[in-house]
């Protein structure tokens, strides 16, 4: 298919969502949730994160981290401040991969 369903994960008040990817439960919640033993994630802003499955994004990282980068180069879309970063992440109830 030519899209990847994007789905966002935050806080209950919307505030510092993104945190969550730092911690060990909450990545094997999501996987759990999901029910997948791997997923994609986009920390969109320090306020939440964007998560993906494998089959969407496997062969595609490479588009997937331009978009990234232009979205967040964008400033009507993003402020400058909320910004994390320009990275792609692969998680696993082990590992966190990194893609630049």
């Amino acid at each position: 298919h030519n899209f990847i369903c994007m789905r966002v994960i935050t806080t209950a008040n919307q505030k510092n969502g993104a945190g969550v990817l730092a911690v060990p439960l909450c990545r094997a919640a999501m996987l759990k949730h999901y029910e997948t033993d791997a997923l994609y994630i986009i920390p969109s802003s320090v306020h939440e994160l964007i998560v993906m499955l494998p089959e969407e994004v496997e062969g595609r990282e490479e588009q997937v981290l331009a978009m990234i980068s232009e979205v967040n180069a964008d400033k009507s879309v993003i402020a400058e401040c909320d910004v994390l970063s320009n990275k792609l992440y692969k998680i696993t109830k082990e590992t966190i991969e990194v893609y630049e």
